[in-house]
């Protein structure tokens, strides 16, 4: 467990349950608490095989930012229920779980066949404009937030954006748009800040 404002700052790579048959869990949690990865963290698993049975969970004030790559092997949990979670990349494709009932997301891309975000806020790019990808169904639930900066009208660069390759939906989760860098929109100006491959459901509350 890392809390009372406790850090770990992994080098490279990051470990939970590397080999078949271990076990173990890390808990973030508390003010200033974070685990720092340079490179990539692997969940159940290792670089390239699943391995034991693994947990993560960031709860409130707690911190992990991966540099590179958070791997969710099939025997291996994530669970942001606080606090705050950045990644380049998250693959869930190995059938492993992720659950956001809170805190806060920043991914450039995430991958996994449905991904349903139950609480907490979606940012891309964080407190700067940026895109998150999704591959697979994206379904923001009520409770949920997305946070879109607009600081002008290209997005990715300038607005966030967010996109999947399937189906989009909302169950009246909530938009917050936040100007940034000081940029005063004019009544002509549109922007695109979610984009599907298939259709989107639902609205936003």
């Amino acid at each position: 467990i890392i809390a009372q404002g406790g850090a770990v700052n992994s080098q490279t790579n990051g470990f939970v349950a590397f080999d078949p048959g271990s076990s173990g869990m890390v808990t973030v949690t508390g003010a200033d608490s974070r685990w720092d990865v340079a490179s990539s963290l692997r969940i159940g698993g290792g670089a390239a095989a699943a391995g034991g049975v693994g947990s993560l969970v960031i709860d409130s004030g707690g911190a992990v930012d991966v540099g590179q790559q958070l791997t969710i092997w099939n025997a291996g949990t994530v669970s942001l229920t606080g606090g705050s979670l950045a990644a380049a990349t998250i693959d869930n494709d190995h059938g492993g779980s992720f659950a956001m009932t809170g805190g806060r997301l920043t991914v450039d891309l995430f991958q996994d066949g449905s991904f349903s975000q139950d609480g907490g806020t979606l940012a891309p790019g964080d407190v700067l404009a940026g895109t998150t990808a999704f591959t697979g169904i994206l379904g923001l639930e009520a409770g949920a937030t997305l946070e879109i900066d607009v600081g002008g009208v290209t997005a990715g660069s300038q607005h966030d954006l967010v996109t999947t390759d399937s189906l989009f939906f909302t169950n009246n989760a909530a938009l917050d748009v936040e100007l940034i860098n000081g940029f005063v929109p004019d009544a002509a100006d549109t922007f695109t800040v979610l984009t599907s491959a298939t259709n989107f459901l639902g609205s936003f509350g």
